[in-house]
């Protein structure tokens, strides 16, 4: 058996540096508090909850002197309110993700209608509406997409982590809604590249796996593109949950993983496999 694992697999830019900030902090300042869980993984915020790195879903909550903005960003709203409480702030945000932010800031001050395309509940979206300013649209699906009304001119932004696939289908609807649309450049390179990868492993593997917690967006994503075009695709969080998939006779495995799963999740996922199959061989 082969067992293939993406180059793109795991940790990206902006995950490892907003945990080496949130380790880095606890070393220097001691009690730390994360504004909202710091990435969508259980198991990387549970080891820095145990460094001293403790949540709080709220500003109310904040119960440190130190806090760390989780690398989705926070809205402006939020960093006044940080800095009315006096409290130490570390700036945690993806640089994808302040880049948007600082177009939508910017493009909000101009008084342009901003489109933004994303996933409402999503905590990254949350604080890009808030830079976007209360007058933006927030598009997720070609059938939102279809009831914008007819514009001369629109800034485009969207979610670091969306789906290319989606993306594309919603901005084919409006370019036929507005005249002159200036869209900005939104998803992660990383992302952009783990989809593709993704669905190019997929389309000659046997059996698919996707690492990651299933709370993350960009997981889920790799997930659907996947699944695509190989029916044997599935999501787990780590070797635990592995541990039922059947290997046996089985001739390629390709393994990839969100980008807020650490390499330590991906190598068990990698060795159970290599144990079960070790196991299988008459």
């Amino acid at each position: 058996m082969k067992i293939n694992v993406a180059q793109s697999a795991g940790f990206c830019f902006g995950v490892k540096n907003a945990v080496r900030s949130a380790e880095d902090a606890s070393r220097d300042f001691g009690r730390v508090c994360s504004l909202g869980e710091l990435i969508h993984n259980s198991g990387v915020v549970e080891g820095l909850r145990r460094l001293g790195v403790s949540v709080a879903n709220d500003v109310k909550d904040i119960d440190a002197d130190t806090v760390i903005t989780r690398a989705h960003g926070a809205s402006p709203k939020v960093f006044d309110a940080l800095r009315q409480k006096g409290v130490r702030v570390i700036d945690a945000t993806c640089p994808f993700v302040k880049r948007i932010h600082v177009r939508a800031e910017k493009a909000a001050k101009e008084k342009q209608n901003i489109i933004v395309i994303g996933s409402k509940d999503h905590p990254e979206i949350v604080a890009t509406m808030g830079w976007a300013g209360e007058k933006a649209l927030l598009v997720d699906s070609v059938e939102e997409a279809q009831r914008i009304p007819q514009m001369d001119s629109a800034c485009v932004i969207g979610q670091t982590t969306y789906s290319v696939k989606k993306r594309d289908e919603i901005l084919s609807v409006l370019k036929n809604k507005i005249s002159t649309m200036d869209v900005f450049d939104f998803i992660c390179p990383t992302t952009a590249q783990r989809q593709h990868e993704a669905e190019e492993m997929a389309k000659n593997a046997s059996l698919m796996i996707i690492v990651g917690d299933k709370k993350s967006a960009n997981t889920n994503k790799l997930f659907e593109a996947a699944k695509r075009y190989c029916e044997r695709t599935y999501l787990v969080s780590g070797a635990k949950e592995a541990q039922d998939i059947d290997v046996y006779e089985t001739d390629d495995v390709c393994i990839t993983a969100g980008a807020s799963t650490p390499p330590s999740d991906i190598a068990e996922v990698v060795m159970l496999i290599k144990d079960n199959v070790d196991i299988s061989i008459p």
